[in-house]
């Protein structure tokens, strides 16, 4: 819930309230409660229905879902570890992805349902919040072929191949569920720019300087191409670093803003 994330460099923090839950999946919106640190935490459409039954109910909501759903984190540590992860194991996640698309239309229909009940419109003066859902930017060269082999802890060519196959069938899962939202007139949004917010010299695959997503190469093995050592950097890699892998760091989080 950072300062740094997209909301607050669009809008400033002070005006915006944070309800970002690291891991969760969309099953936990409004269903299952999810622990923090031993901590169980408030389900995500209570907080916001708290917004909501406040004296300024939200006027915009933004969020990405569906990451978490087909198990992102561990398909870049299955990178890690295998030479090819795009083999039969990663195939089979490709094809459970479209799978997720039930699941996130039922989460926008909640949000959209709570914020753009009729009596919080009306408190609004008459105007719907609009519902901009973000898709999940790409965090390897666009142009595959060109990739270097070794880009992020031995992540090969062909890895990052199948990760832009991954992230493109994921984002077009979500932008069907969006659509499924706007042709039932809803207020929902798709920012497509937002993909490509790291093309195309801040990926994981550029020095770590430039890189706008988390790799934390300087706790593992920068020459990892081998299995031995792809096992050894993985281990190095605690938990909680894990969950944040390639998410968008702070200057991330402000190319993601301006796109």
């Amino acid at each position: 819930r950072s300062n740094k994330a997209y909301a607050a460099v669009l809008f400033g923090a002070q005006k915006v309230t944070n309800l970002a839950c690291s891991g969760a999946v969309t099953s936990q919106y409004g269903t299952f409660e999810q622990m923090s640190s031993g901590t169980e935490v408030d389900l995500q459409s209570r907080q916001l229905r708290k917004l909501v039954d406040g004296d300024d109910p939200p006027e915009l909501v933004l969020l990405t879902f569906g990451g978490n759903d087909i198990g992102f984190s561990d398909v870049v540590t299955h990178c890690v570890i295998w030479l090819n992860c795009g083999g039969n194991w990663g195939q089979a996640k490709l094809e459970t992805v479209p799978e997720i698309a039930g699941s996130l239309s039922s989460v926008y229909e909640q949000i959209d349902d709570q914020v753009n009940s009729p009596d919080v419109i009306a408190r609004r003066e008459g105007k719907p919040a609009r519902i901009i859902v973000l898709p999940y930017v790409r965090i390897t060269p666009k142009d595959d072929e060109q990739a270097p082999d070794g880009c992020f802890v031995g992540f090969s060519t062909a890895e990052v191949k199948y990760m832009n196959q991954l992230l493109n069938k994921l984002n077009a899962t979500i932008r069907r569920a969006v659509q499924v939202q706007v042709d039932a007139g809803r207020p929902f949004y798709f920012p497509e720019d937002v993909i490509d917010a790291f093309q195309p010299d801040h990926t994981i695959c550029d020095p770590r300087e430039r890189q706008y997503a988390r790799t934390w190469q300087k706790w593992i093995l920068e020459d990892s191409t081998n299995t031995k050592a792809r096992l050894v950097a993985y281990s190095a890699i605690a938990p909680e670093r894990k969950q944040e892998l390639v998410h968008p760091n702070a200057n991330g989080y402000t190319a993601e803003a301006r796109a």
